[in-house]
């Protein structure tokens, strides 16, 4: 009985967060000083760069299977993940991350798609692996300024 309440609750939840992350972006986008300008600014790069929107729709679900296998490679040393599993955590992080200040979010996306017993090891590891991303980010961008002043 108290298992059937727990997937009820946990099912209610998860369509809270994706109705909050939509209810999140319709209010930033109908509150800015002129919506109608965003849409015609999005309908104008459609219509004037359609290959760079088709490269943005096509490599975007590349780029997140690329991060779902990363994280299921990351999380396989701490419990046994498929893709698929992998995937509705990077996903589920995206949304929450979405809206919340730098993306902390995703964290929790990542970590509430997994078991209860798993969740703590699995927060460590996932703050773990987004840090060594964004060192590698960071070492990645000084070197380019680097090397753009040695050319400059």
């Amino acid at each position: 009985m108290l298992a059937k309440h727990r997937r009820k609750f946990g099912l209610g939840l998860k369509v809270a967060i994706v109705l909050l992350a939509v209810g999140y972006i319709a209010r930033r986008f109908f509150t800015t000083d002129d919506p109608v300008s965003i849409a015609t600014h999005l309908f104008h790069s459609i219509k004037f760069f359609p290959l760079t929107f088709i490269a943005v729709l096509f490599l975007m679900p590349v780029n997140w299977m690329l991060e779902a296998w990363k994280w299921k490679l990351a999380a396989g040393q701490q419990v046994r993940m498929s893709f698929a599993n992998a995937m509705r955590g990077v996903l589920a992080g995206v949304t929450i991350g979405t809206a919340t200040p730098n993306r902390i979010g995703e964290f929790a996306g990542r970590i509430f798609m997994e078991k209860e017993k798993d969740r703590l090891p699995l927060l460590f590891l996932s703050f773990v692996c987004s840090f060594c991303q964004v060192a590698i980010t960071f070492l990645a961008g000084i070197t380019g300024i680097l090397l753009l002043e040695d050319n400059a």
